[in-house]
């Protein structure tokens, strides 16, 4: 992929319910070294999909997280920053005003990304840590805001289709009592699966091969069923999530109050709130495509984002060094 030492590429991902930093070493191979990573949950995500706009308190929680989170991409001295913004700010009447003043800032140049290019930097990102040859997969990344399906085979992309099917759009549409109802429950499952089918259906005429879960709700589900000895916590079966174990996490997890899920072992504190809804639409994605079970890829947009860039890169590179041999002849 690339020609000459290795090269250090930040990604920043501005998502509806997590923002996320990731430093990684690209070596000449072009495998991906983790340098540094962290995460914050500003959640600005609850207020522009009920109100449409950023809220005052939304931003101020988003310019924090940012505040701590740009340390960690400057003190690691990379050689280019990447940053995105996903599903809530795409849609928030603000969204492009708050981005401007994230540049003025802190400097930084964020791309706001549509649904198809999410799904794209996805599937790239969990390609590279799954394996180049791999055949058919269709892989499903379930954000705060949206869910992007793409049924991929090696570099080819068959098929993409993104929907507001987010697990904070989810809290929204359906509010849970605290401790859930068994009707409340059943009546988010309703709507988890109608969403899931009308995402799915356009592209049944493909082959689904393996499901892939990538993204924040996936990778915590997997964490409580290792912590609960659900999974083995390594080796072969730790990232294959079965769909009768996640009907099990369900329902355990669902008749917890919000206090008792504090201390559910693996469990975020910031998700506590969320893992329900999530492991629902996770749920509902198995049963529409008929998979029994899943892999869970911790790789994804932030991986994507600098593939896409070191192929540029490399891209570039061929480019010149073609002119180059074009004058030398």
């Amino acid at each position: 992929m690339l020609s000459g030492q290795t090269v250090r590429i930040a990604a920043l991902d501005l998502g509806s319910n997590s923002f996320h930093a990731l430093v990684v070493d690209v070596a000449r191979s072009g495998e991906l070294v983790v340098v540094d990573r962290a995460k914050r949950m500003p959640r600005i995500g609850e207020a522009i999909f009920r109100t449409g706009k950023l809220s005052d308190s939304a931003r101020t929680n988003a310019l924090l997280a940012l505040s701590e989170l740009v340390p960690v991409v400057e003190r690691n001295r990379p050689q280019a920053v990447l940053a995105v913004a996903t599903s809530a700010l795409r849609e928030a009447g603000n969204g492009r005003a708050f981005l401007e003043d994230v540049r003025a800032r802190f400097g930084l140049e964020v791309r706001m990304i549509s649904g198809d290019e999410e799904a794209q930097l996805a599937y790239a990102g969990a390609r590279a840590r799954l394996g180049a040859d791999r055949d058919r997969i269709t892989l499903f990344d379930l954000g705060g805001g949206s869910l992007e399906m793409v049924v991929g085979e090696g570099e080819r992309i068959l098929h993409t289709r993104s929907a507001p099917i987010g697990v904070l759009r989810a809290v929204a549409a359906n509010p849970l009592s605290d401790p859930p109802s068994p009707r409340e429950l059943r009546a988010l499952e309703q709507w988890a699966r109608r969403h899931v089918a009308a995402l799915v259906e356009p592209g049944r005429k493909q082959r689904f091969g393996e499901v892939v879960l990538c993204a924040g709700t996936a990778r915590a589900v997997r964490s409580v069923a290792r912590e609960m000895a659900f999974l083995p916590a390594t080796g072969p079966g730790a990232d294959r999530l079965k769909r009768a174990t996640l009907r099990m996490l369900i329902d355990w997890l669902a008749p917890l109050p919000l206090g008792a899920r504090r201390t559910v072992p693996g469990l975020d504190p910031g998700r506590v709130d969320l893992i329900v809804h999530g492991a629902v639409i996770l749920d509902a994605i198995l049963a529409v495509t008929g998979a029994s079970s899943a892999r869970v890829c911790r790789a994804a947009l932030r991986e994507g984002l600098v593939i896409e860039h070191v192929n540029r890169l490399a891209a570039g590179g061929a480019r010149a060094r073609r002119r180059r041999d074009r004058l030398a002849a």
